[in-house]
């Protein structure tokens, strides 16, 4: 059941990304897009790297708190990336 659900949240992931214009599914294999490599770009000089990045936005999950009050520099950028 856990490798299922792994398997399902990155599938339903890399549509996201897709669906957001950050990554371009090619024949060949995804790549990044301009605004994708620039999101990866913010991550990393926020937080040092995306795995950090994504350890972060984990420890947000579920927080009464609002997104752009715990990281508005973050929902400016998920705003930009949204229009």
């Amino acid at each position: 059941m856990y490798a299922d659900n792994i398997i399902n949240a990155i599938s339903s992931g890399r549509r996201g990304t897709i669906l957001l214009n950050l990554v371009d599914d090619q024949p060949n294999g995804d790549s990044l897009t301009h605004l994708g490599a620039e999101v990866v770009r913010f991550a990393r000089d926020r937080h040092g790297s995306v795995t950090a990045a994504l350890t972060k936005f984990d420890k947000w999950t579920g927080r009464s708190k609002r997104f752009t009050k715990l990281a508005p520099r973050w929902a400016q950028l998920a705003r930009s990336v949204a229009n």
